[in-house]
């Protein structure tokens, strides 16, 4: 006869004024759970995008001890989504991006309709580092900005571990990289990698544009592809109606 399941409730208490705003979670190789996202302070009155103050950090270690810290940024930064908590040999990845979805208002002289249109905005992605008991170790920041409308699938970065390095694939503006009178027109997109060490070093970002020659309708999404392999990812890219996956060996 098997025992009875043990069930523990655990509380993420952040002090108030301070409310938890968005956040991923994750299973260390060990069982123990791991929560991470940003936090926000909530006034009586704003005006404007939500102000992230910092992030969090909560794990039950050793499936009994409670542990939950905070650490504030020296500047507030707007709009800033938690995407995915990536876990190494000694660091907690938590991946986030400045994020911002809004919908169109319709105009009264329209009839009441539900096919909305939404605009769309990616800023920069930020990387932040912590060890396993919550300390924050190093924050990165990756700069980008987009906006969308409608269709911003591609836009999504995807975040893998590679060797032991948090890898982060995404969409960047070719004119970033590439002279203006290349092959790719000056406002292309390319896909771009950069990775980050336990320590909190960032690699010079390396992009994909000697072979690819990609035509005006092919687009990446890196948040859509898979990583089937150690070393391995297959990168997902749509050419109109045609889906096709690309095998990337990142060394």
């Amino acid at each position: 006869m098997s025992s009875p399941t043990e069930v523990k409730e655990y509380m993420l208490d952040i002090p108030e004024p301070d409310y938890i705003h968005t956040y991923a979670v994750a299973v260390h190789p060990n069982n123990e759970l791991i929560v991470s996202g940003t936090i926000y302070k909530r006034q009586s009155f704003s005006t404007g995008d939500v102000k992230v103050k910092g992030v969090f950090f909560f794990t039950n270690k050793g499936m009994s001890e409670k542990v939950l810290k905070t650490s504030d940024f020296q500047a507030p930064i707007e709009i800033l989504t938690a995407r995915k908590i990536v876990v190494s040999s000694n660091t907690v990845f938590l991946c986030a991006e400045q994020y911002k979805e809004e919908r169109e208002a319709q105009p009264p002289s329209q009839a009441i309709s539900f096919d909305y249109n939404f605009n769309y905005t990616h800023k920069s992605d930020y990387v932040f580092g912590f060890d396993f008991e919550g300390t924050k170790k190093f924050e990165i920041q990756l700069a980008k900005e987009f906006t969308a409308r409608n269709f911003d699938k591609h836009l999504y970065s995807g975040y893998f571990l590679i060797d032991d390095k948090l890898t982060v694939l995404y969409n960047d503006l070719s004119k970033k990289y590439i002279p203006k009178d290349s092959y790719y027109s000056y406002g292309y997109q390319i896909p771009v990698l950069v990775q980050i060490t336990n320590d909190g070093r960032s690699s010079s970002p390396v992009i994909f544009k000697d072979d690819l020659k990609l035509g005006s309708g092919d687009v990446f999404s890196p948040a859509q592809s898979v990583q089937d392999g150690n070393n391995q990812i297959s990168l997902m890219m749509t050419t109109g109606s045609t889906i096709k996956f690309m095998g990337m060996e990142i060394k």
